[in-house]
Order: C-alpha cells, then sequence, then structure tokens
C-alpha cells in the first residue's frame, strides 16, 4: 500500500508525527450574503458530520457578531441552521465552509 505524507523519526528511528495524520479536504464552500435575523437553514449535502466540521466567518466586511449556528442531520441531508438573532446581519457576507479530516 502507498502511503502519502512527511513522517518525522526520533533518534531511535521511532516516528513521532506524521503530517499526513491530520490533512483536511474541502467539501463545501459558499459566500452567502446576509442571515436573515428570523434564522436561516443553509443545505450542505456533501458533508458528513461523523468526518469533520463546519466553519462559518465573515466576508469582506467590518466585525460584526456572527448569528448562533448548529449543524443538523447525517450525511446526505446535513442542515446548517443558523439560529434567530437580535442583529440584522442581512447586508454582511458570510463564508461558510465544510471539511473532512483525513
Amino acid at each position: 500500500m502507498n502511503e502519502f505524507g512527511i513522517r518525522l523519526y526520533d533518534g531511535g528511528g521511532v516516528e513521532y508525527l506524521k503530517a499526513d495524520s491530520y490533512s483536511m479536504r474541502t467539501v463545501f464552500s459558499l459566500i452567502k450574503p446576509g442571515i436573515s435575523p428570523s434564522g436561516e437553514d443553509v443545505p450542505i449535502p456533501s458533508f458528513d458530520p461523523d468526518k469533520g466540521v463546519v466553519m462559518v466567518s465573515l466576508y469582506g466586511s467590518d466585525f460584526v457578531s456572527i448569528q448562533e449556528y448548529v449543524v443538523m442531520g447525517k450525511f446526505p441531508d446535513v442542515i446548517l441552521s443558523f439560529m434567530p438573532s437580535l442583529h440584522d446581519n442581512r447586508g454582511v457576507n458570510h463564508f461558510i465552509m465544510a471539511v473532512h479530516f483525513k
């Protein structure tokens, strides 16, 4: 079997780090123009919550708070659900990225 990555060994020849142990692959990304203050769902059909994480950040705007969100469902029916908020983020772009760990 072929394996790829960088491996580091100590003076005794014992492996102590494999760079291929913690790699990730993007399975979904989206620039979402605004989130409704009443909450909103974004489907992520290519993401499996058992294999990775979802990250949300602001894209191209000044600092504002990101609405609370939760990942719901099982592959392939996964939804990123933004909770209702007192803040109006409809004018703020959000970058949503889902990755699977290897």
